[in-house]
């Protein structure tokens, strides 16, 4: 779990640093682990959140909202990552690794 949330981090702040937008899917108590780190090595998360640069959901609220997980309807979602939600002129993260 540390080298996962390590590489989340990582992918993250990169992806904010390049003025990418992303959404993190983890749940809450991941999501705030990682969050707080983040936060602990310099990374402002609460303004990446409160302008749109960085969501933040869980499962339970994204492709398991419906209680069950349909990966061509997570697929169908996913199609168009520039409606995610983010400042004007913010790319999707790129999933290539960095």
């Amino acid at each position: 779990m540390i080298q996962q949330s390590a590489a989340v981090i990582r992918f993250i702040r990169a992806g904010l640093k390049g003025g990418e937008k992303g959404f993190y899917i983890a749940p809450e108590s991941t999501a705030t682990k990682v969050l707080d780190a983040m936060s602990a090595r310099g990374t402002n998360v609460n303004t990446a959140i409160e302008t749109g640069s960085l969501t933040v959901a869980t499962p339970k609220e994204t492709y398991l909202e419906s209680q069950d997980f349909d990966p061509d309807r997570m697929v169908v979602s996913w199609r168009n990552p520039s409606e995610l939600p983010g400042p004007p002129g913010a790319q999707p993260f790129d999933s290539r690794a960095r």
